[in-house]
């Protein structure tokens, strides 16, 4: 449970403006701006906060949207159904699906809901302020939408990834060797993963200021090995 809790709190650090934590129980608490749904009392398995919208994946594959709907974030696409996991953007949401297909809705200004061909074979989702990306089951790495910074620019070579987290303008990806691998906007150091660069398993991506281990445009790895 605490590692759920923890990528929680990442995702509202990268563009908080609310807040949710899942209970045990499947019930979401929601605090902060817009903290309106329907029944939070219990079925959900994970949460994701976007700008200023909440995502909530049920037990039964479907997916609950609040908040911000301004740019269609919060209109899940039919059928609403078959999800496995969920992610969101700044104002764009993705539900990655049973069938290893990826489902992208909201803003698409940058093309950050369209997903390449062939899409199929995904295994994990990342939503940033306008680039999205997708975990390949043969580890590699999948990016559209915003690229001005680069951040959808993996570098070679895009294979052995096990985990993917997308920042507002830069990405993080997690190897199979322990090693993170991190390419887009570096402007605060985002991108200049510490040494030594090795033993972690756990990834997650900031975008501003904020108190704690995140900086501005920061990243935080999680977890290392001891």
């Amino acid at each position: 449970m605490r590692k759920t809790i923890l990528t929680i709190v990442l995702a509202v650090l990268a563009f908080g403006s609310l807040s949710a934590q899942a209970a045990q129980t499947g019930s979401i608490f929601g605090w902060g701006k817009l903290v309106v749904c329907g029944d939070t009392s219990a079925g959900f398995i994970a949460i994701a906060a976007g700008g200023w919208y909440s995502l909530g994946l049920k037990d039964d594959g479907s997916i609950v949207a609040w908040g911000d709907n301004g740019a269609g974030q919060c209109d899940v696409p039919a059928p609403n159904s078959s999800f496995v996991a969920i992610a969101a953007g700044h104002s764009h949401s993705l539900g990655l699906k049973d069938d290893g297909t990826a489902c992208a809705w909201g803003s698409n200004y940058w093309g950050q809901c369209n997903v390449p061909a062939a899409n199929s074979d995904f295994i994990a989702i990342a939503g940033g302020e306008a680039h999205s990306l997708g975990l390949k089951v043969d580890g590699s790495v999948v990016a559209w939408g915003n690229n001005y910074y680069g951040q959808c620019g993996i570098g070679a070579p895009n294979s052995g990834f096990v985990a993917i987290s997308a920042g507002a303008t830069h990405s993080l990806g997690l190897k199979d060797d322990g090693s993170v691998a991190a390419w887009g906007w570096n402007n605060y150091g985002q991108c200049d993963v510490p040494a030594p660069n090795s033993n972690f398993i756990d990834i997650g991506a900031g975008s501003r200021s904020l108190s704690g281990n995140i900086g501005v445009g920061g990243s935080k790895i999680k977890l290392q090995k001891q």
